[in-house]
């Protein structure tokens, strides 16, 4: 994970501006959209949302492959080695807590049952 900061004459503000703004509303915010045009311009960049709308302007935007929930990170974390089994099942479960506004269905099946490290 990394920080940007995006100058308003950047490739990313410019995407953002032509592409991205368009598209905002009520079911849309700024922040998504902005990291949204930032991954655009850095292909190794990958969009992690639990927001269906925003998951859904990313995949069309970004493509297969470079959108994933919070559940994805947890599991690739997990396969890293980066966070043991106590703490994966907790970032899980935090998860699925914290989606108060049910914009995801639940805990995926396929990351119920998480990589060995």
């Amino acid at each position: 994970m990394c920080t940007h900061r995006v100058s308003l004459t950047s490739p990313a503000a410019r995407y953002w501006a032509e592409r991205m703004q368009p598209m905002m509303g009520k079911k849309f915010d700024a922040g998504e959209a902005e990291t949204i045009a930032l991954c655009a311009q850095d292909a190794d960049a990958i969009f992690v949302t639990e927001d269906i709308v925003a998951a859904f302007v990313a995949l069309s935007e970004l493509g297969p492959g470079r959108v994933v929930l919070p559940y994805d990170l947890w599991r690739w974390l997990r396969g890293q080695g980066l966070v043991d089994a106590s703490q994966y099942d907790a970032l899980c479960t935090m998860t699925a807590r914290g989606n108060l506004k049910q914009r995801l269905p639940g805990i995926p099946s396929r990351v119920l049952t998480p990589p060995e490290s």
